[in-house]
């Protein structure tokens, strides 16, 4: 049997990788992968760069495991991570271990190197062989749908056949009513995901929670190069910030649905989400809205006060395996309570 050699994953070129990706992965919309987008993913990423390993048949990369660097936050302890993504090996090489070998090896360079777990969202084909690793499945995290107006959603699935919008097509222009604005293209957007890392510094978190820096919400928000996301943004009567909204547009069986990924408010209470919320709602002209925020939350409790429901349907599987013998977590990482999280940690990833 043929062999092939491992090797680190910053000794491989972004030029090499991609192409084996496209082949076996989500390749459109926010998730299309490009040279630029494994750079911003696996190499500008805040938290540092990724580790893991990729097989290579002579120049060829024929498999690779990349392990994204996270870090997480509860109460006053940090907690350095790793996200597994992107795994994916070429079809002639499928069927000879290479998925595990390399997921492994690279567990067993990272549990030398002070790091306190792996965490993922697998889907239904993948979660049998990561639990065969070591993984714990914590959840299914239930997505949070709401339908903008009942009868107008209705007949969009009845037009669905005769008129489909095309992905991309839509822009926040034509789907706000003034409120909403393409983050990107604002001048002020540092200015503006500032005071939301502001807001995030007094909001009390619940559990095991990505540290929403500027760094961090810049990288992900304005960065990302395959997504333009949206921002709704309130403010007072004199011109201050109350609330700060973060979307994507996205259209899914010829409805189009905006996806809540992260609230911020000046109060971080129910009410003051609520009311985001709401002006949000009417501000957008969507079939629907999506999100997902941990169950308890300021954020899931608000979104519950306006509309949204589990979708019974639709869910995440979250998964978790801890490194090394010596890391103690101050509460239960496997209590899908312990853990703050979003949609904004779990798309496009």
């Amino acid at each position: 049997m043929k062999e092939c050699r491992n090797l680190p994953l910053d000794q491989v070129d972004a030029e090499d990788i991609v192409p084996l990706l496209s082949e076996s992965l989500s390749d459109e919309g926010a998730t299309k992968k490009t040279e630029d987008f494994w750079l911003w993913k696996h190499v500008n990423n805040p938290f540092g760069k990724s580790v893991g390993l990729a097989a290579v048949d002579d120049s060829k990369v024929v498999a690779v495991r990349p392990l994204m660097k996270w870090n997480f936050q509860s109460g006053s302890l940090s907690y350095k991570a790793l996200r597994a993504v992107d795994t994916a090996t070429h079809t002639e090489w499928r069927g000879r271990g290479l998925f595990r070998t390399l997921t492994e090896k690279s567990i067993e360079e990272a549990s030398r190197n002070g790091l306190s777990f792996i965490f993922n969202s697998p889907n239904e084909n993948s979660l049998p062989g990561y639990l065969k690793m070591g993984w714990h499945h914590v959840a299914q995290l239930k997505v949070l749908l709401c339908v903008s107006s009942p009868l107008r959603f209705v007949l969009a699935l009845i037009r669905k056949k005769l008129r489909r919008r095309e992905r991309g097509k839509e822009s926040w222009l034509t789907v706000s009513k003034g409120g909403t604005q393409s983050l990107g293209s604002l001048t002020d957007a540092k200015m503006v995901l500032a005071k939301a890392a502001d807001f995030e510094g007094i909001r009390q978190a619940r559990g095991y929670r990505t540290p929403r820096t500027l760094a961090y919400l810049y990288w992900r928000y304005v960065d990302q190069p395959n997504a333009d996301y949206g921002v709704h943004v309130s403010r007072d009567k004199d011109g201050s910030v109350l609330a700060i909204s973060i979307l994507r547009l996205e259209v899914r069986s010829g409805l189009l649905g905006a996806v809540l990924l992260e609230v911020f408010s000046h109060k971080s209470d129910v009410t003051a989400i609520a009311l985001e919320i709401k002006k949000l709602k009417r501000d957008m002209k969507v079939d629907y809205f999506v999100s997902y925020f941990s169950p308890l939350s300021v954020e899931d409790l608000a979104s519950r006060k306006c509309g949204f429901f589990r979708f019974p349907f639709k869910y995440i599987n979250f998964a978790f395996r801890p490194l090394g013998e010596n890391v103690s977590y101050n509460i239960d990482p496997l209590d899908p309570e312990s853990w703050d999280i979003s949609y904004g940690e779990l798309e496009v990833f």
